[in-house]
């Protein structure tokens, strides 16, 4: 008796979870057959646009679907085709202009930016003045609309100058595509189902990509490389990251729960990809960003502290002994755990090299910002370069434009002004994760806080080593997750007492 009601009693555990793998797998399906279809027209971009027609009467209906196809895009679609023979993703011009892809001057537009064009025009249409009222009064709005200021500032700063306005585009365009979808998010965010299917959505794009990378590395390639450097892009490697750092904030915030045994089940495949992409600033966005979510679960789990306190010691040994033990092996799967730490004390010849060229970088970078230390150079105008740096502009035209480091890049282009704007959306973004952590008592919402807690510091690492910040890609999925973070207080409200006790 005791063994059929235990059983009856797990049953509804056990369908949402096989429901939810039905979901994610049917969601990562649905983009798999989307961007096949647009693979096999010639030219893709008309591809592209018959899918955003096919599309536009299911998101009209339900204009959140429009963000959801905005944010599995910016996950799966990489900027530029990268020439393996299995390409897939890669060759969807979703990011590109039209007149580039179609060869029809004067149309300087993305397949992107008519989704979002699409997406504001029904969000604020359909949106009540309370939802309105909403965005405005969200805590993360008045600090990202500064933030927009200061790079509308640079960049009208940088033209009158003499700046390049074709080069600043490029530039500032991302910093747009963030804010476009954080006003999207926070209008259209209604309701706690909607962060899960953002969040089934998230899971199914990284899953996917997952999926290619290990096919390219196991079958097309047969676990060599040669000439190539990664199996996926650059930004992949930070959303690859995502999936530890998820699995780790479910298991800590909500146990064995049905969301858990969808991370156990699909963590496996991105976690791989990510270490045979071969990009140190990946590897160490993973570790920054469970880094973080432990100590957020030290900080604000009270009932689990000393537990997570042992295993937080007992992870760090045996992370030392691992290093100790692997130090030697700079190839494959192990040696990607060893390289972002041995490659900035013993570098392989690679690794001195990009060594180098980013340390001279760093130092044009600091003599830029000396030009003007208030307002910076603008957007468009070429970088000093005092230091010489390796020759890159035949495969990169924006070396002296967009650093790797584009950390330094805010301050070179917005000076102090853009600096504090951005530093303090940032620290307004990780002040309401605290706060979020403090006062809210839904499980399902303390992991998606704690979890963009970590996305928050790995997409800091990553935008110091390697151009995240400059990436259309990063910074849609930023501005969703800060859209979350803005919109949580008002969906789940706070307990009076508790969010004072905070402050």
């Amino acid at each position: 008796m005791a063994t059929a009601l235990s059983l009856r009693q797990n049953a509804p555990v056990m369908g949402q979870a096989q429901v939810r793998v039905r979901v994610v797998l049917g969601i990562a399906t649905a983009i798999l057959v989307l961007v096949a279809l647009i693979n096999v027209t010639s030219p893709p971009a008309v591809g592209v646009l018959i899918a955003l027609a096919a599309l536009t009467p299911w998101i009209i209906a339900s204009p959140i679907r429009g963000l959801q196809v905005l944010l599995a895009a910016a996950i799966a679609i990489e900027l530029d085709p990268l020439g393996f023979p299995d390409s897939l993703t890669d060759r969807v011009p979703f990011f590109t202009n039209l007149d580039n892809s179609l060869g029809l001057s004067g149309i300087s537009v993305t397949p992107a930016e008519l989704l979002m064009v699409l997406i504001l025009v029904l969000a604020f249409t359909r949106a009540e003045p309370a939802v309105r009222a909403r965005l405005v009064n969200g805590r993360l709005f008045r600090p990202y609309l500064l933030f927009l200021l200061a790079v509308l500032m640079g960049e009208i700063h940088g033209l009158l100058n003499g700046g390049d306005l074709l080069k600043s585009l490029w530039e500032v365009r991302p910093q747009l595509y963030g804010f476009v979808a954080f006003v999207a998010a926070s209008l259209l965010i209604r309701s706690r189902q909607d962060i899960v299917w953002i969040a089934a959505v998230a899971v199914a794009a990284i899953l996917l990509k997952g999926a290619i990378g290990d096919f390219r590395y196991f079958v097309v390639l047969s676990r060599n490389l040669g000439t190539h450097e990664a199996v996926l892009g650059h930004e992949d490697s930070f959303f690859l990251a995502l999936m530890p750092m998820g699995a780790l904030a479910a298991f800590i915030w909500q146990g064995w729960s049905p969301n858990l045994k969808l991370f156990a089940l699909a963590c496996p495949v991105p976690l791989v990809a990510l270490l045979v992409n071969q990009r140190r600033a990946g590897i160490g966005a993973m570790v920054i960003g469970v880094g973080v979510v432990i100590l957020l679960a030290i900080r604000f789990n009270a009932a689990h502290r000393r537990r997570l306190l042992i295993f937080a010691l007992i992870g760090s040994a045996i992370a030392i002994a691992f290093l100790i033990t692997f130090w030697n092996d700079q190839y494959g799967v192990i040696g990607q755990l060893v390289r972002p730490i041995r490659s900035q004390i013993d570098p392989t010849y690679r690794d001195y090299l990009s060594n180098l060229y980013r340390q001279a970088e760093n130092v044009n970078l600091q003599i830029s910002f000396q030009t003007n230390k208030l307002i910076g150079m603008g957007f468009g105008m070429p970088f000093l370069v005092v230091v010489t740096q390796a020759d890159i502009s035949t495969f990169y035209p924006l070396w002296n434009y967009i650093p790797h480091n584009t950390l330094f890049w805010v301050g070179v282009r917005m000076g102090l002004v853009g600096s504090v704007a951005f530093w303090g959306l940032i620290g307004i973004a990780l002040l309401e994760v605290c706060r979020s952590q403090s006062v809210q008592k839904d499980r399902f919402v303390l992991t998606v806080v704690a979890l963009a807690g970590g996305a928050i510091a790995a997409e800091l690492l990553v935008a110091y080593a390697d151009l995240q910040l400059e990436s259309y890609r990063n910074m849609i999925f930023m501005g969703v997750l800060f859209g979350v973070l803005n919109v949580i207080p008002a969906l789940f409200p706070e307990p009076a007492v508790e969010a004072r006790r905070f402050v």
